[in-house]
């Protein structure tokens, strides 16, 4: 085993410990510990290498998973006015054509990446009523019947909460679209390769979505070994914009409290405290 590869394996958080000797960390995932220096320079890498093909569709998605995934690292990403206006063309273009499924995208990336600019943006009636056609297409009546459909369902439904939380109402998030999406949810979990990916972002977008009936959601600890080592296998393929999506998707799964703001997204993660017990400084009663 390499150096590199040891201390990253071996990394302690020291803050927060209660005794010279942590416990195992209660957190199932915790960026600053998980995700190594290496790994933000090499997804700086491949966001440079797609804003110089000027291909803005996977350069927004993989900026919007590294602002989430570090916010406070989102000036190291350049964020300027070439960027501003390479995304704002795409979805002028979209406006333009009335695709407003890809619209939606395009929009969503933008109040992500730019929320200074939420105005400039321009969301009209004609635009969140496409929208909203466009996921009435995609509503079914049987909550356990055509999971594809909910699949993209909740897919614009995210979008549009994220773009406009204040007309969360105009979605219509009853119980019908609840036990729909989290129908296919469990049956991404549920089958037997474990569609990593898939499940991922479902969750993904129930905890935009649903973010209070999601508190309870719990993972065992052998769907957390699986989805986390989908994330070390992007990471030795170096497929880093994947890695960017799954390691953001980890951390929105991980959250102790999503919120959709004027700001975007923003995340609660659990405390670190928590990670090491209180107790462990007591001696322990033995039985004999």
């Amino acid at each position: 085993m390499s150096l590199e590869k040891y201390f990253n394996k071996n990394r302690v958080n020291v803050r927060g410990l209660a005794a010279e000797v942590p416990a195992k960390s209660e957190l199932p995932f915790d960026p600053d510990i998980e995700i190594t220096d290496h790994d933000w320079s090499q997804m700086k890498l491949s966001l440079v290498k797609r804003r110089e093909n000027k291909n803005w569709r996977e350069y927004a998605g993989q900026a919007v998973s590294m602002k989430m995934l570090f916010p406070e690292r989102a000036p190291e990403l350049d964020l300027d006015e070439e960027v501003w206006e390479g995304i704002k063309n795409e979805m002028e273009e979209r406006r333009d054509e009335k695709d407003w499924w890809d619209f939606s995208g395009w929009a969503m990336w933008l109040k992500v990446l730019f929320p200074e600019k939420n105005a400039e943006i321009n969301v009209d009636s004609d635009a969140w009523e496409g929208m909203r056609q466009e996921l009435e297409k995609r509503r079914r009546k049987d909550p356990y019947g055509g999971n594809e459909k909910w699949g993209f369902f909740s897919g614009i439904a995210s979008r549009m909460k994220i773009i406009c939380p204040e007309k969360v109402d105009d979605l219509n998030l009853d119980e019908t679209a609840w036990k729909g999406i989290k129908y296919e949810m469990e049956c991404l979990r549920l089958r037997n390769d474990f569609e990593a990916p898939l499940f991922l972002s479902e969750t993904f977008k129930m905890k935009i979505l649903f973010p209070e009936k999601m508190l309870s959601y719990k993972l065992n600890s052998l769907g957390w070994r699986i989805l986390k080592e989908k994330l070390d296998k992007d990471r030795q393929k170096r497929q880093w914009d994947y890695f960017s999506q799954d390691a953001m998707e980890l951390k929105v799964l991980a959250a102790k409290k999503v919120q959709v703001t004027e700001k975007g997204m923003e995340m609660t993660m659990p405390s670190r405290e928590k990670s090491f017990r209180q107790d462990s400084m007591l001696p322990k009663k033995r039985k004999f």
